[in-house]
Parts: C-alpha cells; structure tokens; sequence
C-alpha cells in the first residue's frame, strides 16, 4: 500500500456521507497531521459524522517537526493543509489527499 497523508476535507465530507471507509480500502493505513486531527475532531466536534473519523483506528495522527515550513505554507494555506504537506515530505509519502479523487 502507498504511504498516504490526508487533508481535513476527504475525511469530513466522507464521512458526511457514510463513505469515510473508502480511504482505508483504498489506502489503508492513512497518516494526518495534528492540525487536522484538530480541524476535524476538535474545531468539528459538534459536527455527527465526527465520531466516525474518531473512530477509525487505520487515521493516524503525527506531529510535523519542520515548523519552519509549516509556517512558510501557513502564510498561504491553512494548518491543516500547510501541516499535511510538511507531513507528507517528512513521511516521504505517495499520495497527500486534499480532495475527493481516489488518485
């Protein structure tokens, strides 16, 4: 399986619409960076599809060390998508997911 990092928006609109389980059978194991965790889990916490991206032990959150590039992203993108990126060059991924296409 490719190594996968997911922006907030595959997860919430997935779940959304009952189909968040479709990156695991695509990708399996998926990473996320702590912004997006926090995008989707705490800032959404009022939202009833969270606890489907709660739940879904194959979402595994990191925490980015290259804050210098997050910040340098941040001034264009927000957290969550600025996290992703670095996340995805430190983990040598894939594929970074940030909308709905399964490529």
């Amino acid at each position: 399986m490719p190594e996968v990092v997911s922006n907030t928006s595959p997860l919430i609109h997935l779940a959304k619409i009952g189909q968040l389980n479709l990156l695991h059978e695509l990708f399996g194991e998926i990473a996320i960076p702590r912004a997006v965790y926090e995008e989707c889990i705490i800032e959404g916490e009022e939202r009833e599809e969270i606890a489907t991206i709660k739940n879904a032990d194959w979402l595994h959150t990191y925490d980015v060390t290259d804050k210098n590039l997050v910040t340098v992203l941040h001034s264009e993108l927000d957290k969550g998508e600025s996290e992703a990126i670095a996340l995805a060059l430190e983990k040598s991924a894939d594929l970074i997911k940030f909308g709905f296409s399964p490529f």
